[in-house]
């Protein structure tokens, strides 16, 4: 378990987090980011705390993605990344790692972020077919065991083509 994990912690970093991206400066918000990446990468469970804070940072991500800002990380003039990338990836590692709800919050609050197919997310959609294809046949045998149960349904009569 890791010290970021503490849910004290990690819910005392979204203030802070949400002040430094308020600020719209372009620099700090990549800064933070940056941070809160890597945060994301070494104690994957925060996620499932911050993607319940994520409305508290929607409005700026949503303002950073609108835009095409580009920024360059450190000294290096020559590695330069666009705040909307960055933010996609803080929201993939939410996504992956915020729980069955994380896709429905992420949709819900950033606009126009079209989900990543994760791991999670691929569980997610085999999980509910098994338990649609578990349904359908409990429920549904044969066409022939269709038309039965229609034909004993008191005042519903098969299907019977409109004729001119």
């Amino acid at each position: 378990s890791s010290i970021l994990h503490t849910p004290a912690l990690a819910v005392a970093l979204v203030e802070p987090f949400r002040a430094v991206l308020e600020t719209r400066d372009p620099a700090m918000a990549a800064a933070a980011l940056r941070l809160m990446h890597l945060a994301l990468n070494l104690d994957p469970k925060l996620a499932a705390i911050w993607i319940r804070f994520l409305g508290r940072w929607a409005h700026t991500f949503s303002l950073f993605r609108a835009r095409s800002f580009k920024v360059s990380l450190g000294y290096n003039r020559r590695t330069v990344r666009s705040l909307r990338s960055m933010i996609d990836d803080v929201l993939q590692a939410l996504e992956e790692n915020g729980g069955p709800d994380a896709t429905a919050l992420i949709r819900k609050h950033v606009r126009g972020y079209d989900p990543a197919i994760t791991k999670a997310y691929v569980k997610r959609m085999q999980d509910k077919e098994r338990v649609k294809q578990a349904e359908l046949a409990g429920r549904v045998g044969t066409l022939d065991d269709v038309k039965r149960a229609l034909a004993k349904a008191p005042g519903v009569d098969t299907f019977k083509p409109y004729l001119l």
